[in-house]
């Protein structure tokens, strides 16, 4: 699909890669710790997208750093190659920062329109300790519950 539009981006002109079998994966996708995952950004040279940067935040740390890619380009389509960190078991959010025509903006992802995109770094060798098997776990999420203002009690 051609995009001439460079405010029309989204996460179809993304493609994430795993380089072991290198068949194309969702962007939202898990991947093992040190297994090399690479994104690649394809934009129709006429779009006029250029310096795309991806934003890449450690949820456990709050370490952010930016990471740019490499090109290589047709002449017609340029794709941007971003080596994407696998080195520990975390969880990573990403934003795809660019110019364009109409000045900087963010790719938008297909889920829920936002320019956040989610990567789970697992630990293959992680086993599920014995006294967790077969059990029942809640999850009590506290911020449902909040009530603000003078609501009464339901």
């Amino acid at each position: 699909m051609l995009i001439y539009d460079a405010a029309e981006y989204s996460a179809e002109n993304i493609k994430l890669h795993k380089s072991s079998g290198g068949e194309d994966v969702s962007p939202y996708g898990a991947f093992a710790v040190n297994e090399h995952v690479t994104l690649c950004l394809t934009a129709d040279r006429r779009a006029g997208v250029y310096s795309p940067v991806l934003e890449f935040t450690d949820d456990d740390s709050g370490a952010s750093f930016e990471i740019v890619p490499s090109l290589r380009s047709d002449g017609i389509t340029d794709i941007y190659t971003f080596a994407l960190p696998t080195e520990r078991d975390a969880l990573y959010f990403y934003k795809i920062k660019y110019k364009g025509c109409s000045g900087e903006r963010y790719i938008k992802n297909d889920y829920d329109g936002s320019d956040i995109f989610q990567l789970t770094v697992y630990d293959k060798k992680y086993e599920t300790p014995d006294w967790f098997c077969g059990g029942t776990m809640y999850h009590i999420f506290v911020d449902r519950f909040f009530r603000g203002g003078n609501e009464p009690c339901r």
